[in-house]
């Protein structure tokens, strides 16, 4: 509400719930996703007056090219297998609720951490956000939508 009016919202999560150890399995993440969805359904009418457009955003998958098949890379696997796996999860939520989805499970991530966006992967990120805006046109003119 604080930086209204909000036209275009942007919610890229998931790659700390797959990294971080918590042990989620890829429904929760989801499930985590599909709340902040309903939450900006449900509270940005009465905050700005309309809903804006949501993009729903897989973010780049965790890739480690080191981790081979040993027993201690076991855990790190699996977190490069889940950061793929919320994708369908992610386009199924953006389809239920009527808004844009955008993938970046490809773009370019630091060799160094296995999650972190290296300055091309943002560049990456920013063309398929750019992509999803202007080849899905808003179900709104944005202008007939601003709160006075």
């Amino acid at each position: 509400g604080t930086h209204k009016p909000v036209d275009y919202l942007v919610i890229m999560l998931g790659t700390n719930d797959v990294a971080g150890g918590l042990g989620l399995t890829d429904e929760a993440i989801a499930k985590g996703m599909e709340n902040l969805v309903v939450l900006a359904e449900e509270k940005s009418p009465e905050l700005q007056g309309y809903i804006p457009e949501i993009i729903v955003t897989v973010p780049a998958a965790i890739n480690c090219r080191w981790a081979d098949d040993s027993p201690e890379y076991a855990e790190v696997r699996r977190m490069m297998k889940q950061s793929r796996d919320i994708e369908p999860l992610y386009r199924s939520i953006a389809d239920r609720h009527l808004i844009r989805f955008a993938s970046g499970v490809d773009a370019e991530v630091n060799l160094h951490d296995w999650t972190h966006l290296t300055e091309e992967g943002h560049r990456q990120m920013a063309d398929i956000i750019y992509d999803v805006l202007m080849k899905s046109p808003a179900s709104y003119d944005v202008e007939q939508k601003l709160v006075p």
